[in-house]
């Protein structure tokens, strides 16, 4: 449904590329995260004495592209939420419906799961 909104909606792009870029790269984004550290201390050094360390921002602000005005909200909202953030969403004006119904879609899972749906 998204990559079929994306195509129509823009004027860009090819609408089964749309669904492999949606579904492959959702998952591989999301498969490199779980799994991974993202708040707290992350990590020693003791060669050089510094410890690294991962915390929240707050807010973080997203612009989306015409061209991929689907998975970058994905993207962008995986690794925010990841570390501990918010995210708002701009999508570009020639993509605004198709980003508003991707936000709403992820606004569902997040109820879905019980998180504060504001997230993003």
């Amino acid at each position: 449904m998204l990559a079929k909104m994306a195509v129509e909606e823009t004027g860009m792009g090819v609408y089964e590329d749309k669904i492999q870029k949606n579904k492959g790269k959702s998952k591989a984004v999301w498969n490199k995260l779980k799994g991974v550290k993202s708040r707290g201390i992350l990590e020693y050094d003791d060669v050089n004495d510094i410890v690294k360390v991962a915390k929240p921002i707050g807010v973080i602000g997203a612009i989306t592209p015409t061209t991929n005005p689907t998975m970058t909200p994905m993207h962008n909202a995986m690794v925010a939420l990841k570390g501990g953030n918010a995210l708002i969403v701009c999508p570009h004006p020639r993509a605004k419906k198709t980003g508003v119904v991707t936000v709403d879609l992820m606004r569902d899972a997040l109820k879905a799961v019980g998180a504060p749906v504001d997230l993003i």
